[in-house]
């Protein structure tokens, strides 16, 4: 299961019978590891709910819960240094800028319909390299003024497009 701040009740009941019926279960959440107050609204607030729901409901399902643990390193990046400092600047705006970034591809250019056609370019090139298309992200800072131009551009490079954009809980499904 995959989602930023809402578990639908489909997804409940799916989690439910998971937790009663498998031996572990691990979840990964984003959190910053303070604690869950009445009528927070902040950035983590929807993970933190949704742990106190996955909790409620493992506890419901006879499932014991771990104490969580709180991932305070990028382990996800150890290999990737200049993800790792990308995914630093995004979150902080700045990072320690490490020396050399293959894995990262930037791309200046005079409008975001050529940006977009450098990026499909170069994503082109890594699937016929046999890179899948599962490791690749493009990041946009403000993906309104980019949205456009990068399915125009991937769908013309028949490149398969996923969009993780927000949502809040009135715009998921019940």
């Amino acid at each position: 299961m995959d989602e930023f701040d809402t578990f639908n009740a489909p997804k409940k009941r799916l989690m439910g019978a998971l937790l009663a019926s498998l031996p572990t279960v691990t979840v990964a959440l984003c959190d910053d590891g303070t604690p869950l107050v009445p009528g927070d609204m902040s950035l983590f607030s929807g993970a933190k709910q949704v742990a106190a729901q996955l909790r409620q409901l493992a506890r419901r399902n006879g499932t014991a819960v771990a104490v969580p643990e709180l991932l305070r390193r990028d382990v996800r990046h150890a290999d990737a240094p200049g993800l790792a400092a990308a995914a630093q600047l995004l979150a902080a705006g700045r990072c320690d800028p490490p020396p050399a970034c293959p894995e990262i591809k930037l791309f200046a250019a005079p409008s975001r319909e050529e940006e977009a056609r450098a990026a499909a370019a170069a994503i082109r090139r890594l699937m016929r390299q046999g890179v899948r298309c599962g490791k690749v992200a493009v990041v946009c800072r403000d993906i309104s003024k980019y949205r456009a131009a990068v399915k125009y551009e991937f769908r013309m490079a028949d490149i398969p497009l996923y969009c993780d954009e927000p949502t809040t809980p009135e715009f998921s499904a019940p």
